[in-house]
């Protein structure tokens, strides 16, 4: 998907993270979560991401939209 595509975007105001956070959507009406992070946290999100992939290895219940 390329930001481009993208017909709409409203802010979502839920969470606990400090991301900045938006339900996208494209012109076929398919929604996305869009987040944004602080350039400085990379490492941090790379390690989260690792940790999300290998739990979902396990086959434990999570959040997958």
């Amino acid at each position: 998907m390329e930001l481009s595509n993208l017909v709409k975007r409203t802010p979502v105001d839920k969470g606990w993270s400090g991301d900045k956070k938006y339900c996208a959507e494209t012109a076929d009406g398919t929604k996305y979560l869009l987040r944004t992070s602080e350039p400085g946290s990379y490492e941090k999100k790379k390690a989260e991401f690792e940790v999300m992939q290998a739990v979902d290895t396990l086959g434990i219940p999570m959040c997958r939209r």
